[in-house]
């Protein structure tokens, strides 16, 4: 069964703690997928420093960051 995740990784610049999130294409892999994105970030983004990493199912996503609706 496949399930749509969306990865929030929150990273810091310049000392101000930013959050970015990713939608991750119907995959399981939710950790495999933020391996690759923290690869992503050290070559693209080298001034960027990864805080935390959290995959999150669709639905929980919405409640929490959309209607800003924390369990």
């Amino acid at each position: 069964m496949f399930e749509f995740l969306i990865l929030t990784v929150w990273f810091e610049v310049n000392g101000e703690l930013h959050m970015k999130h990713y939608p991750n294409d119907f995959s399981l892999d939710c950790g495999k997928y933020a391996q690759e994105l923290i690869e992503k970030y050290e070559k693209k983004h080298p001034s960027r420093k990864i805080k935390a990493i959290k995959c999150n199912n669709a639905i929980d996503w919405v409640k929490k960051y959309q209607l800003d609706d924390w369990e």
